[in-house]
C-alpha cells in the first residue's frame, strides 16, 4: 500500500494549530522584550506554519488516485514540499546570521525574564509538536522536513533559554545574538541534508540505502534468470520505489516466464521494499552485458 495512514495528516494539523498559537505569542513577547532571539524564533515558527501547512496538503494530495494525466499519482508532491521547506530553512538561516552579526556590533538591552519564560514554554510546545510528527517522518520526506523545522525550534528554544540565563547572570546582551547564530547553524545543517535527499529523488537517483550489487546478485540467483540489463531503480517518494529491468531467460512458455516474474517480484517486495516493478523478459537478440542502458542511442543501437 502506498497511501499514508490517516493519523499522520491529523497529527500534522494538530501540530499546525499549536504552532500558530505559540508563534503569535512569541512574536509579541519578543517585540516587547526587545529580544532578537525571540523574534528570530518567532519568524522561524512562521516558516514552521508554512512547512506544516504544505506537508498537510501534500499528504492529502498523495492520497488522490492516479489518472491519465498523472499515471504515478501525486507521490512527488511531498518531495516538492520538502524541497521548498528545506530551501526556506536555509534562507532563514542566512537572514539570522546577518541579524545576529548586526546585534553583535551594536548590542541592545534584552528583557531576560520574558526571554527565559517564553523559551521554556517554546521548548515544551515544539518538543511536543515534533513528537507528534516523529513517526510519520520516517516514511514521508515532506513530514520529515516539517519535523526538522519543529526539532530545530526545540533546539532554538534551548539556546534562547540559555541565552536568557546568561544575560541574567552577566548582563551581557551579546548572548542573545550568539544564541541566534547557533540556531542558524543548526537550521543550515538540517536544511542542507533534506535538500540533498530531495534533489537526489527528483534526479531519479538510486535510493541511497539500496545495495545495487546485492540486489543484482539476488535477481541473478532466481531460478531461470540468465542475465539482466537496462536496470533502473528510482524513488517516487521517500518510501515508494520503482524498478524496471530486462531479464534474459531461456526460450520459455508464457507460464514458465510468469513464474520467474512472480519470483523476482516477490524478492523485490520482501527484501528491498520495491513494490512497483516492470520486468521485460527476453530470450534472444539481447545485450546481457550492458547492465545500465545507454539513453543516448550511441551507434544507433538504442533510442
Amino acid at each position: 500500500m502506498h497511501a499514508h495512514p490517516q493519523a499522520t495528516p491529523q497529527r500534522v494539523l494538530t501540530a499546525l494549530a499549536v504552532t500558530v498559537a505559540f508563534m503569535l505569542a512569541e512574536a509579541a513577547t519578543g517585540v516587547l522584550a526587545n529580544s532578537l532571539a525571540l523574534v528570530t524564533d518567532a519568524v522561524h515558527n512562521l516558516s514552521d506554519v508554512v512547512a506544516l501547512a504544505l506537508s498537510w496538503y501534500a499528504l492529502r494530495l498523495a492520497l488522490r488516485p492516479a489518472h491519465a494525466g498523472k499515471t504515478y499519482g501525486y507521490h512527488r508532491a511531498g518531495i516538492l514540499v520538502a524541497l521548498v521547506n528545506s530551501s526556506v530553512l536555509m534562507g532563514l538561516a542566512l537572514v539570522i546570521f546577518f541579524q545576529a552579526y548586526q546585534r553583535l556590533l551594536a548590542p541592545q538591552p534584552v528583557g531576560e525574564a520574558a526571554l527565559i519564560v517564553v523559551a521554556a514554554l517554546g521548548f515544551a510546545i515544539n518538543t511536543g509538536s515534533a513528537w507528534l510528527l516523529h513517526r510519520g517522518s520516517q516514511q514521508d520526506l515532506s513530514v520529515r522536513s516539517a519535523f526538522v523545522h519543529l526539532a530545530s525550534d526545540a533546539l532554538a528554544s534551548v539556546a534562547t533559554l540559555l541565552a536568557g540565563i546568561l544575560i541574567a547572570l552577566t548582563g551581557q546582551a551579546a548572548f542573545d545574538a550568539l544564541a541566534s547564530m547557533l540556531i542558524g547553524l543548526f537550521i543550515l545543517w538540517s536544511g542542507t541534508a533534506i535538500v540533498r535527499e530531495t534533489v537526489s529523488i527528483l534526479l531519479e537517483g538510486t535510493p541511497h540505502d539500496l545495495d545495487m550489487s546485492a540486489m543484482l546478485r539476488d535477481v541473478l540467483g532466481v531460478h531461470g534468470v540468465r542475465g539482466v540489463h537496462d536496470l533502473h531503480v528510482w524513488s517516487l517518494s521517500q518510501n515508494v520505489r520503482a524498478l524496471s529491468v530486462h531479464v534474459l531467460t531461456d526460450d520459455l512458455t508464457l507460464h514458465e516466464g510468469s513464474t520467474i516474474q512472480r519470483d523476482i517480484n516477490s524478492l523485490l517486495v520482501n527484501k528491498y521494499g520495491i513494490a512497483h516493478s516492470t520486468l521485460q523478459l527476453e530470450c534472444a537478440g539481447c545485450e546481457p552485458d550492458q547492465l545500465y542502458c545507454d539513453m543516448h542511442g550511441r551507434d544507433g543501437e538504442r533510442t
